[in-house]
C-alpha cells in the first residue's frame, strides 16, 4: 500500500521528533484516522522526502519521528514557465494543479486586456494563498519533493517585458498562429509559455509579445478553453523536450 505523502513547511531532519502543523495535523487525524505506529512520507521542498513514524496521536497534534531521507528528484529536465491568464473560479485552480503534476518550474497568473476576473488586493492574496495550498496537494499527489514557485500576480506589460532578456524559448498561444510545435526547431532547456484568459489576446498584446521575442503558436484549428490550453501546452513542450 502506498503510504501518504504530505507537505510540511518546517524543518525535518532524520532522529529528530516534531510535532507536524496544525492544518495537516487536522487531516491525518480527522479525515485520514492515521493511528500511532503509522508510517508516512514528508517533504518540505528541500528536495529531500522523509520517512516518518507516528509516535503520538493527540486530539489536536501528531508527532513524529524522522527515520530516514532520501534525495528523488522528479523534477523535469525542461524548465517549464508558465503564465496563465488570470480565468474565473475552478478554471484556474484546475490550471495550477494539473501543470503542478506535469512538472513546471513556475507559475505567474497574468491580467490580460480582456480578463474578465476582477480581484482587489484582499481577495488577489487570499487566492494567492488558495493556489499554493492547491499546490502542496498536487506535489503531495504526484511525489515532486520540489515545490514549484507561485509568482505574484503580474499584468501582461510587466512579464513580457520581465522575460524580454531572457534568451530562452518563449511561446505565446494563438490560435490563427502558423507555427505548430512539432516545426520549432530548436532544443531549448527552458520554454516559457504565455496562455490567454477567456477571449484570448489582443490584438495590441499579441504585437507587444512579438516585439519582446515571443514565438505565437498554435495547438491545432481547434480552439481550446483557457484552462485546457494551458494543459496542452505544458504537457506538449513536456513530450517534446522534457520527461514525458
Amino acid at each position: 500500500m502506498r503510504q501518504h505523502r504530505f507537505y510540511v513547511p518546517i524543518e525535518l531532519a532524520v532522529g529528530v521528533s516534531c510535532q507536524i502543523p496544525v492544518e495537516k495535523a487536522r487531516h491525518m487525524i480527522q479525515v485520514l484516522r492515521l493511528p500511532v505506529g503509522t508510517k508516512v512520507i514528508l517533504f518540505n521542498g528541500d528536495g529531500c522526502e522523509y520517512s516518518a513514524l507516528l509516535t503520538e496521536v493527540k486530539k489536536k497534534a501528531v508527532i513524529v519521528n524522522i527515520l530516514s531521507s532520501k534525495t528523488e528528484n522528479r523534477e523535469s529536465p525542461l524548465t517549464i514557465h508558465l503564465l496563465q491568464g488570470l480565468s474565473k473560479g475552478e478554471r484556474m485552480d484546475f490550471v495550477i494543479q494539473k501543470c503542478t503534476e506535469l512538472g513546471v518550474a513556475s507559475i505567474c497568473p497574468v491580467i490580460t486586456a480582456r480578463n474578465t476576473v476582477k480581484l482587489n488586493h484582499t481577495r488577489l492574496a487570499k487566492k494567492h494563498t488558495h493556489w499554493q495550498k492547491i499546490i502542496h496537494a498536487a506535489c503531495e499527489q504526484s511525489g515532486r519533493n520540489t515545490l514549484p514557485e507561485l509568482q505574484q500576480t503580474t499584468n501582461f506589460e510587466a512579464i513580457v517585458r520581465t522575460y524580454a532578456t531572457n534568451n530562452v524559448l518563449k511561446l505565446i498561444l494563438q490560435p490563427e498562429a502558423g507555427m505548430a510545435l512539432r516545426q520549432i526547431p530548436q532544443n531549448p532547456s527552458t520554454v516559457v509559455l504565455l496562455v490567454g484568459a477567456e477571449g484570448g489576446f489582443a490584438p495590441e498584446e499579441l504585437a507587444l509579445a512579438a516585439q519582446h521575442g515571443f514565438t505565437s503558436l498554435s495547438f491545432g484549428p481547434r480552439i481550446l478553453r483557457t484552462e485546457t490550453a494551458g494543459l496542452a501546452a505544458t504537457a506538449g513542450v513536456q513530450a517534446k523536450w522534457g520527461d514525458i
